[in-house]
C-alpha cells in the first residue's frame, strides 16, 4: 500500500507541476495577446491621428487658396477700376482740348 500511495503522490506531483507549467504558459499567452491587442489599438490611434492631421491640413490649404483667390480677385478689380479711370481721364483730356 505504501508503494501505491508513493506512486499516487508522484503522479500528483507530476500533474501538479504540469498544471503550474501550463499556468505559466497560459499567462504568457494572455500577456502576448494583450500586447498584440495593445499594438492594434495604438496603430488605430495613430491612423485616426493621421486622418485628423490630413483634414486639418486640407482645411488650411483651402483657406490659404481661398485667401489667394480673394487677393487675385481684388487685384483684378483694382486693375479694372484703374483702366476705367484711365479711360475717363483720356475722355476728359479730349473734351478739354475741344473746349480750348
Amino acid at each position: 500500500m505504501s508503494n501505491n500511495s508513493n506512486n499516487n503522490n508522484k503522479n500528483n506531483n507530476k500533474s501538479g507541476s504540469n498544471k503550474s507549467g501550463s499556468n505559466s504558459e497560459t499567462m504568457e499567452l494572455i500577456a502576448a495577446r494583450l500586447g498584440y491587442i495593445g499594438a492594434i489599438i495604438a496603430t488605430l490611434g495613430d491612423g485616426i491621428a493621421a486622418i485628423g492631421a490630413g483634414i486639418a491640413l486640407r482645411s488650411l490649404e483651402e483657406e490659404t487658396f481661398s485667401e489667394s483667390r480673394i487677393e487675385v480677385d481684388q487685384l483684378r478689380q483694382t486693375e479694372s477700376i484703374q483702366q476705367q479711370v484711365d479711360f475717363y481721364i483720356q475722355e476728359l483730356m479730349q473734351i478739354r482740348k475741344m473746349i480750348k
